[in-house]
């Protein structure tokens, strides 16, 4: 204890320890996660860079829905203790949200069995004209809908997706991951 200044014993106080915070990483964490920036982190700057040009995708006003749009896109399916996997095609209408699916030999080999289970699909949603058929990126979704606008009878507009957005296709997509 030492002498304060009228003489009274003055305690001298450790220094506290300030507790790190439990939303930052540790120096070996940011290590690791600088080698892939994998997963994403939010206090990963470069992460935080990457996401910036990703723009919120709004809903269709009214007006713009004045044509029938249908979505396609495949699924596997599996049972946990079984190592081999059904191929399904989906058919979804937006408007309605009707989905229609079969059982596929193959994803995109089989373009014609495939073309006619979606015209199928499509005619029972009861669409009279012209429609958007809208797919994701992959090329066997991208070859389907080539070969569907050629049968459809009164033709289809092909709704082009945005680059890298495996989501844009979000309606269909959902009911993949359901399924």
């Amino acid at each position: 204890m030492d002498a304060g200044p009228e003489g009274v014993g003055v305690e001298e106080a450790k220094p506290a320890k300030v507790a790190s915070s439990p939303l930052e990483p540790t120096r070996a964490e940011r290590l690791a996660h600088e080698a892939t920036h994998l997963p994403y982190r939010s206090w990963c700057a470069d992460c935080v860079a990457g996401r910036k040009g990703n723009p919120p995708h709004k809903r269709m006003a009214p007006e713009e829905r004045l044509v029938p749009e249908v979505m396609l896109d495949y699924a596997f399916v599996r049972r946990d203790d079984e190592t081999e996997r059904a191929t399904i095609l989906i058919c979804k209408d937006r408007e309605s949200r009707a989905i229609r699916a079969w059982v596929m030999r193959y994803k995109g080999a089989s373009e014609e069995e495939a073309c006619d289970r979606a015209c199928e699909g499509i005619k029972s949603f009861g669409h009279k004209g012209r429609l958007l058929i809208k797919v994701d990126n992959e090329p066997a979704t991208l070859a389907l809908r080539e070969v569907l606008m050629t049968r459809l009878e009164n033709g289809a507009i092909p709704v082009k997706p945005p680059e890298h957005e495996s989501q844009s296709n979000g309606s269909v997509e959902t009911t993949s991951e359901a399924v």
